[in-house]
């Protein structure tokens, strides 16, 4: 964990075919139902555990708050469709930048979060497609794994 960020953005890189019920369990827990789905994990020893059970499936990595910022802004949906700014002022938030400072440095727990926003943003493709092979982890020049600072390029690529 870098800079002393809080949580972990993971996303859900393969389908649904040939998981055992274990794994397509701790991807239920984590929100991640489909493919192209991110998330938001608190960075503790439980999720790390959790990650590097499922990692042929996720990568995952330290979000900026630039780059979480605008996937708020863009990707995440409210419940019962209540508007963005109401849900923020509720938040003690001025806007979307502000809000995902706050939750990158601990300052908002993820479950204030995700009372007022689903916990999964659904994503499109990356643009241009992905580089590697989904199947290999991120060191042996795959996409699936730890990614850190990485998760950036990927992320903005997809929303």
């Amino acid at each position: 964990m870098e800079d002393g960020s809080k949580c972990y953005l993971v996303l859900r890189l393969r389908g649904p075919s040939g998981l055992s019920a274990e794994t397509e369990y701790t991807l239920r827990l984590m929100h991640l139902h489909r493919s192209e789905w991110a998330s938001l994990v608190k960075a503790d020893a439980s999720s790390t555990y959790m990650l590097n059970k499922v990692a042929p499936y996720v990568t995952w990595g330290e979000p900026d708050p630039e780059v979480l910022a605008r996937l708020i802004r863009r990707r995440a949906e409210t419940w019962n469709r209540t508007p963005v700014p109401d849900v923020l002022s509720k938040l003690g938030c001025e806007d979307e930048l502000d809000l995902a400072r706050k939750i990158c440095t601990g300052e908002l727990e993820l479950r204030d979060f995700y009372s007022n926003f689903k916990p999964y943003f659904r994503l499109h493709p990356p643009k241009g497609g992905f580089k590697r092979s989904v199947k290999r982890m991120f060191g042996d020049k795959g996409e699936a794994g730890y990614r850190g600072k990485d998760i950036n390029k990927l992320i903005l690529k997809m929303i």
